[in-house]
């Protein structure tokens, strides 16, 4: 059994057929065929029930096709950090991020890292904190950029400065000048957040004793300020986003508000080896 084995074996697992499968790899059918046969005759099992027109996993193959993809990922996470320590300014680094990052990232780190690795590329994964988490736990990512509040085991944080949510809206829904704002200020106001942040601040309501109106709840804080720049209602997104999406005809108020405070966190396996490039990113947390 073999690396190229196992690939050509998840490919027509997910593909269906042999036919399949050997246009997605670009090869011929009688190669493929005769690789999976070795691959049967290696683990002395059938891994295939084949049909007129399909193939279907045995339970054999079914355990064998979790494994693989595990094992192929493996594999190539070996690879990708074999380059990391080999070379320590050129490679990729695979990087997870939240949208809500906003300035933390992209105003000065961002440059001063890719001033000192000029040569480095990035493979950016994008997503919510947990989509994030995940990939990170499967050795997709080498690290990934969230913000708290989240529940994980096993990684190493390294954190930010707390940062408050701000309330940013248009002319339609001002509510004085430039400043704080208590939450009793934001009482049956059309509000616009993103679910991430939805127990976070129904909970800070609660506290006072009010129910925040939800005017759009939605999965981008990105889309929280489009939808309050439209006129539509008042967003709540962190700091770090409105610096880096800030139109001109918008205000923004800082809640006063201690439970309403949030940090950008750039995380890593706790128990996962740590390249040069990979360190010298999180230095700048």
């Amino acid at each position: 059994m073999n690396i190229k084995q196992l690939q050509y074996f998840i490919a027509v697992a997910e593909n269906g057929t042999i036919s399949a499968a050997a246009k997605k790899l670009g090869i011929s059918q009688p190669p493929l065929s005769v690789q999976l046969k070795q691959l049967e005759d290696s683990l002395h099992v059938q891994l295939f029930e084949r049909g007129a027109r399909k193939v279907k996993l045995t339970e054999a193959g079914k355990i064998l096709y979790k494994r693989a993809n595990s094992i192929v990922a493996l594999s190539r996470m070996t690879i990708h950090e074999l380059d990391h320590f080999q070379n320590n300014q050129s490679g990729t680094l695979r990087i997870g991020t939240i949208s809500s990052v906003g300035a933390s990232l992209y105003h000065n780190r961002l440059q001063v890292f890719n001033r000192m690795y000029p040569d480095l590329t990035y493979d950016l994964h994008e997503g919510n904190t947990y989509e994030l988490l995940e990939k990170l736990n499967r050795d997709e990512i080498d690290l990934a950029i969230v913000r708290t509040p989240f529940q994980a085991d096993d990684v190493i944080c390294h954190n930010l400065k707390e940062e408050p949510m701000l309330a940013v809206t248009t002319k339609h829904y001002l509510m004085g000048k430039h400043g704080k704002i208590s939450i009793n200020q934001l009482k049956d106001q059309p509000l616009i957040y993103y679910r991430r942040m939805e127990h976070v601040i129904t909970s800070a309501f609660q506290k006072h004793g009010l129910e925040p109106v939800i005017k759009c709840l939605n999965d981008d804080a990105r889309t929280s300020m489009m939808w309050a720049e439209a006129g539509i209602g008042i967003a709540l997104v962190p700091e770090s986003i409105v610096k880096l999406y800030w139109p001109d005809h918008i205000t923004s108020y800082q809640i006063d508000e201690p439970d309403l405070f949030t940090q950008v966190t750039a995380i890593r396996k706790r128990n996962a080896s740590c390249s040069p490039i990979v360190s010298s990113f999180l230095d700048l947390f």
